[in-house]
């Protein structure tokens, strides 16, 4: 029994002691906290800790599966239902001049009209701005993916690189594959989807009047944009799909009065995407012509060196889009200053080179003949006899 009580004891006192010490580790960090700022877990750290979770080879292919596979059904729902798009403005518009009317008779079914119109527009707006975020998030998610397995594939090349030709590694640390990445089926759903919600998150980003909504769907568009990006440069299968929308998107942006350099250089690393336009149905790419040779005369495209590397790829696109190109340049000639001229300059110089060197290596599908007999025949004989 004493020894029971000794026991009991000791452990009263050990509580006791536990005790003693949770209070003086509160009132210490009450007195921390009064005198210097204690660093918190932000959500930029916490979005951090994730994507270098779902990058490392940890988060092998099951879990990735089951990963995406769960997002799948809420990002159809979203598709489906619109609910990131709050289209209720010009409703609402109608329904007031109607209720107004109405409100003449009763001044107080009025008032709780608008009241409720006015709860189911807020509930609409707070709605629209989860499912844009949870669209960012998914971006975000599937980017870190991407870039964990463009590491990994790097490294199982490099390992096999005295044994193959597979890959070769450029000045720009970009990998160039000859056989396509493969990439999970789940994976490449969600990316689709998300893909496939560009050009409606484009006109909510441009809509009027602006919201939080608007400022939201501008965040989550670059995102988009930046998952697409990294699904073209890892050369992952079908990347083909995922440039449809980019590309306009991206030029449009490029040409916006707001554009800045780094949205040029974006557009240049994808510069061989354009390759896939057909030109022989010519409606089919009319709106993206018109906006390609928009380039021709931004400011902002001759003075950056990724621009004018941009157009001078434009002249390789097709043989028919050299003249168009040429005729949108001789406009501006006569009435530009010197500095333009050296960058038009070097925009038809680079092009001509390049169509020679790869007439040479023939490697291309388009015939470069014809696009070096275009250049020197339209362009360049044309310039001489002006």
């Amino acid at each position: 029994t004493n020894k029971f009580d000794c026991d009991l004891n000791i452990s009263d006192n050990d509580d006791d002691a536990y005790a003693d010490n949770g209070e003086k580790k509160k009132q210490k960090r009450k007195k921390v906290g009064r005198g210097r700022h204690v660093p918190s877990v932000t959500v930029t750290d916490r979005r951090v800790a994730i994507c270098t979770l779902l990058k490392s080879v940890k988060f092998n292919k099951s879990r990735a599966r089951r990963l995406f596979a769960g997002m799948i059904p809420l990002l159809n729902k979203i598709l489906e239902e619109e609910s990131y798009f709050p289209a209720e403005t010009h409703q609402s518009e109608g329904e007031d001049s109607t209720d107004g009317r109405v409100g003449n008779d009763s001044d107080g079914d009025s008032g709780e009209g608008r009241n409720s119109r006015g709860k189911n527009e807020q509930m609409n707006e707070e709605s629209a701005s989860q499912s844009v975020l949870y669209l960012r998030c998914c971006a975000y998610l599937v980017e870190a993916y991407l870039q964990g397995l463009i590491e990994r594939t790097t490294h199982k090349r490099k390992s096999r690189n005295k044994y193959s030709n597979n890959m070769t590694i450029d000045s720009e640390n970009e990998i160039n594959l000859q056989t396509a990445v493969p990439i999970i089926d789940e994976a490449y759903q969600v990316a689709e989807i998300l893909h496939s919600t560009l050009f409606p998150l484009h006109q909510l980003s441009t809509a009027d009047p602006p919201s939080k909504t608007r400022k939201q769907s501008k965040q989550t568009l670059s995102s988009i944009f930046a998952m697409c990006e990294t699904y073209w440069h890892g050369h992952f299968e079908d990347r083909e799909q995922f440039v449809t929308q980019l590309i306009p998107l991206l030029l449009i942006k490029c040409l916006d009065v707001t554009a800045q350099k780094a949205d040029i250089k974006r557009l240049h690393s994808i510069r061989d995407a354009l390759n896939l336009l057909d030109f022989e149905d010519e409606e089919s790419i009319a709106s993206l012509k018109l906006h390609l040779l928009r380039t021709v005369s931004s400011p902002l495209f001759l003075q950056t060196a990724e621009g004018r590397k941009f157009i001078s790829h434009l002249f390789r696109l097709h043989p028919s889009f050299v003249n168009d190109l040429h005729q949108a340049i001789k406009v501006q000639l006569p009435c530009v200053k010197r500095s333009i001229l050296k960058a038009y300059a070097e925009i038809y110089f680079t092009a001509w080179k390049a169509s020679c060197d790869s007439r040479n290596n023939d490697s291309e599908e388009v015939d470069r003949d014809d696009i070096q007999t275009a250049i020197e025949e339209n362009v360049l004989q044309d310039i001489m006899h002006a």
